[in-house]
């Protein structure tokens, strides 16, 4: 009897041991290795010469307007996302946007841009979700939205050049062109 309750208890310490290697494995980590950095290239008034050396093939988007629009694929070890970036006919970068992946979490990111540029100059706020602008920071106008239900997280960002070259006609900012296209069509 001694000798199945030492065996009993054995098993149960066993199986507890491994329990608490699987859990370990399965645990959500919330560092995705993602830093800021990675929006550098996509800046406005950046080259995009520069930037097709990092990422090689951008898809050339049709259908939304006179300039032109490229979508790329942001890609790390635990995460993946779209840019969408306008380049002007001279080869500049006038605005991008990105949808971010709801597994970030706000809080970083949004400490993030306020480490890079400093308090926000607005803030709107309408139930669980909130809109950031910083208005004129290092050339351009930086968007942030972010989002709560359980946790956090961020829905976009948007920066566009505050001085829009000259002979670009009626310039949309790329936030606006694709929420008009989301809602009619074009």
């Amino acid at each position: 009897m001694k000798k199945q309750i030492v065996i009993f208890i054995l098993i149960v310490l066993g199986l507890a041991v491994f329990a608490q290697d699987t859990a370990e494995d399965t645990k959500i980590k919330p560092d995705f290795d993602f830093k800021f950095e990675e929006f550098l290239p996509f800046y406005p008034g950046k080259s995009f010469e520069e930037l097709k050396k990092t990422y090689k093939n951008p898809e050339e988007l049709k259908g939304l307007g006179v300039q032109k629009v490229y979508r790329v694929v942001v890609k790390g070890l635990r995460y993946r996302f779209p840019v969408f970036f306008q380049v002007h006919t001279d080869g500049t970068i006038l605005s991008f946007y990105s949808r971010l992946p709801s597994y970030f979490l706000h809080d970083t990111l949004h400490q993030a841009l306020i480490n890079r540029f400093g308090k926000q100059d607005g803030y709107i706020k309408d139930y669980g979700s909130a809109v950031y602008t910083w208005n004129n920071e290092q050339g351009m106008k930086i968007t942030y939205s972010g989002s709560c239900t359980i946790t956090c997280y961020p829905l976009y960002i948007n920066a566009v050049i505050n001085d829009v070259p000259q002979g670009l006609g009626t310039f949309e900012n790329l936030l606006e062109k694709l929420q008009i296209s989301k809602f009619t069509g074009n």
